[in-house]
């Protein structure tokens, strides 16, 4: 197959005025085509319609005769970006001709894949276009042969080839064939009859490998495995709480009974030196044992006061320890509970959720 002449029919949008523009390329089919046209066929006609303020046509028309230049001198892969470049500014409707020759293109390269979708689309919009009749008498004698050889070459490539169906998933997801470039699910791989290697999801962190064997002929469906379903409850996560093991009250009644306890052994020990001091100071004996009785009793108080202060201080610092140690914290969930009132010549109807 060679390249054939390409109209190029991008919108272009006025109020009131809608211009239609047509630029008809045929480049010189290479040595290297597939089915190399006639020689009376490979020079042909350049037919312009170029209505005024259609630089941008004017632009893609030099750009697409470099790409040209670029295919017969033997850079189809340089071509190929050129064309590709204009082919993804224009509508394949507006483009299916291009199509065609990037079709031919990819095939020079050895690409089945990007040469069958090209080839594909070619079919389709010849074919619509032909129904709808928006093709004159002599395109549709010029395009005829060449839509039935592409669909013999298409068959050829179906019968000789593998294909393995990439299929989309509902998430998108990046998928690999072989030594292919890697490319977005929901494609078709024209492959050589084998066994390939398909790479889902590579350099992510749900990378997936599967492995499928194709025969000539054959269309094979591979789909990545779909990601598990998110869990959606009706809860409602307020706020996090710490819940401790008992009350706080009890800390402070252990903690006032020991300064209580401090103060009493406290004034037992101070009363008992004062006695003491009574005691050695006298001048009189006839109160000494008055003296020595409250002596015994003050040092009675303090030794119980002291005795208490260890034992209440060992307990509140115990019940300090396990509060904080003891605590956990807890997420607090909340669910929405609908509700409806009636009201004054109707009902009001909505949500509650308690915070």
């Amino acid at each position: 197959m060679a390249p054939i002449c390409l109209s190029f029919r991008p919108p272009f949008r006025r109020p009131g005025i809608l211009l239609a523009l047509v630029i008809a390329l045929t480049p010189p089919a290479p040595a290297s085509a597939a089915e190399p046209l006639a020689p009376n066929d490979a020079k042909g006609t350049e037919r312009v319609a170029k209505p005024e303020g259609a630089s941008l046509a004017d632009e893609q028309r030099r750009r697409y005769d470099d790409a040209k230049k670029l295919y017969d001198q033997g850079h189809t892969a340089e071509a190929i970006a050129m064309w590709e470049a204009i082919y993804r500014e224009l509508h394949p409707s507006s483009a299916f001709r291009l199509a065609y020759n990037l079709g031919v293109a990819h095939l020079d390269l050895g690409d089945v894949t990007q040469a069958a979708e090209r080839f594909e689309t070619f079919l389709a919009e010849f074919e619509v276009r032909n129904v709808r009749h928006e093709l004159t008498a002599d395109e549709v004698a010029q395009l005829t042969p060449l839509f039935q050889r592409t669909k013999t070459k298409l068959t050829e490539l179906r019968i000789s080839r593998g294909r393995i169906q990439v299929n989309a998933p509902a998430v998108a997801v990046v998928a690999k064939v072989g030594g292919m470039p890697p490319r977005v699910s929901g494609f078709t791989a024209w492959v050589s009859p084998g066994t390939y290697t398909v790479v889902f999801g590579e350099g992510t962190s749900n990378v997936e490998t599967k492995v499928v064997t194709v025969k000539a002929g054959e269309l094979v469906e591979i789909t990545p495995t779909p990601p598990p379903p998110k869990i959606i409850t009706n809860e409602i996560v307020t706020h996090v709480v710490t819940k401790r093991p008992f009350s706080p009250l009890l800390i402070y009644v252990a903690g006032a009974l020991t300064v209580a306890t401090v103060t009493t052994a406290i004034y037992g020990s101070v009363r008992y030196r004062e006695m003491e001091k009574a005691r050695d100071a006298r001048v009189d004996a006839s109160n000494d044992a008055e003296i020595v009785s409250t002596a015994a009793t003050a040092r009675a108080l303090g030794n119980v006061g002291l005795g208490a202060t260890i034992a209440l201080g060992t307990i509140t610092a115990g019940l300090v320890t396990y509060y904080f140690v003891g605590s956990k914290e807890l997420h607090e969930t909340k669910r929405p509970v609908p509700f409806v009132a009636p009201t004054h010549g109707g009902a009001v109807a909505g949500v509650n959720v308690t915070f």
